[in-house]
């Protein structure tokens, strides 16, 4: 009688299994996906399936109280300051795949006339698309924008 002694795994899902990820497939590996999906958990740190201002405030919040600053420690200041300046570029970028789409059933006066779009919260599958076009062609971190090389500081 033999008896088997190997590790028993069960590993959580950060992907949505109501999303269809199948335009992401050429783009991006199925680990960078469970990978990027979990990132956008953390940040959505009041779980109602957008990044938002809201969110920012609540996972600085989780991050004060774990490490044990007051609301007036510089390093909270400073982790409050660093999120509202990514929060700003996850918008901004957000807000150019927006202004990209459809763009070639535009004529040339629409495509070119100021945009007025307002963008003030991050879906899930808008920040997946947002990482695939990072890490397009992206070998390290030297190879994505600042404001993201910034991030694991």
């Amino acid at each position: 009688m033999s008896a088997s002694l190997g590790p028993k795994l069960s590993f959580v899902r950060f992907t949505d299994d109501k999303l269809d990820y199948s335009d992401l497939s050429s783009l991006l590996s199925p680990f960078q996906i469970e990978k990027f999906s979990f990132l956008f958990k953390f940040f959505d740190a009041n779980g109602n399936g957008h990044i938002d201002a809201d969110s920012m405030d609540g996972m600085a919040e989780k991050l004060r109280s774990v490490s044990g600053w007051s609301e007036e420690d510089p390093q909270f200041l400073s982790l409050k300051d660093n999120n509202r300046v990514f929060f700003e570029c996850l918008l901004d970028q957000v807000k150019k795949e927006k202004d990209t789409e459809g763009l070639e059933h535009r004529s040339w006066e629409e495509a070119l006339a100021p945009s007025k779009m307002s963008v003030t919260q991050v879906s899930r599958t808008a920040w997946l698309h947002m990482w695939a076009r990072l890490c397009k062609g992206a070998a390290g971190i030297d190879d994505f924008p600042i404001w993201v090389q910034l991030l694991p500081r």
